[in-house]
C-alpha cells in the first residue's frame, strides 16, 4: 500500500496557457482562484502515482465568495513532468481538465509587489474637492465601506514611477468610488469611470 508523503517540489503558482483558474501551492496548503477570487483554500497530502503525484485535498468544493453553495468540485489534481492537471466536475457540463504550468505572474498579473515600500509614503489623510482618502497601516479607510486592506503594485510594462494601490482581493476591481488609485511622483490620484464617459482623474493633496 502506498503511503502518504509530504509535498516538496510543488510550491508555486500555476496557470493554464489560456484564461482559466489559477492554483497556488505553499507547503501543504493549496488555493484555487477564478478571475482573482478565491474559490477554494484547503490543505492536502500527496501520494505517488504513475511516476507523478496525486494531491488529496481536505476539501474539494469550489465556491464563489458571495454564494453559500458550491458551483463545482475538484475531482482530481495530479502533478507530473512539471505540469499540474486539475479536473473539475460541474453539475451541468460534467468534467473539465486544465493543464497548468508554473508561472511568475502574481494574482494581480504581470506586476511587482511593492506594498512595504509605498505604505510609509501614503499614511494619513489625503483631500480633494471631491473626496478624501485616509490610510491607516495597510488599510484604506472608506466612510461608507469600512477599512479595505490594500497592496501596492507596479505594473511591469508601464511607467515604473507609478504605483497602483489596490484591494488585497484582486477580484474587487474598485476601491470605494474609484476604479484606480495610484501614487505617482509623490502625488496621489483616484480615477472614476462612469459607463462609457471619459475617466475622471482626481488629484489628492496631503490633509
Amino acid at each position: 500500500m502506498l503511503g502518504l508523503k509530504k509535498p516538496s517540489k510543488l510550491d508555486g503558482a500555476y496557470e493554464p496557457a489560456h484564461i482559466g483558474p489559477r492554483v497556488e501551492i505553499e507547503g501543504e496548503s493549496i488555493t484555487i482562484l477564478w478571475r482573482g477570487g478565491v474559490t477554494l483554500s484547503t490543505t492536502f497530502k500527496t501520494k505517488e502515482w504513475n511516476g507523478g503525484l496525486i494531491l488529496i485535498l481536505a476539501d474539494d468544493k469550489l465556491k464563489y465568495s458571495y454564494e453559500a453553495q458550491p458551483y463545482a468540485e475538484v475531482k482530481e489534481i495530479s502533478f507530473k513532468s512539471g505540469e499540474l492537471r486539475v479536473t473539475q466536475h460541474f453539475p451541468i457540463s460534467g468534467d473539465n481538465t486544465e493543464v497548468m504550468k508554473k508561472t511568475r505572474r502574481t494574482r494581480f498579473g504581470d506586476v511587482t509587489m511593492v506594498t512595504e515600500e509605498i505604505l510609509p509614503q501614503i499614511q494619513g489623510l489625503w483631500t480633494s474637492a471631491f473626496a478624501t482618502l485616509r490610510f491607516e497601516g495597510d488599510k484604506l479607510m472608506l466612510d461608507k465601506y469600512g477599512g479595505r486592506k490594500i497592496v501596492g503594485l507596479r505594473v511591469n510594462y508601464e511607467d515604473p514611477g507609478r504605483v497602483y494601490i489596490q484591494d488585497i482581493d484582486p477580484s474587487r476591481e474598485t476601491l470605494g468610488l474609484f476604479h484606480k488609485v495610484y501614487l505617482e511622483n509623490g502625488s496621489l490620484y483616484g480615477v472614476i469611470q462612469v459607463d462609457d464617459a471619459e475617466p475622471i482623474r482626481i488629484e489628492f493633496q496631503r490633509g
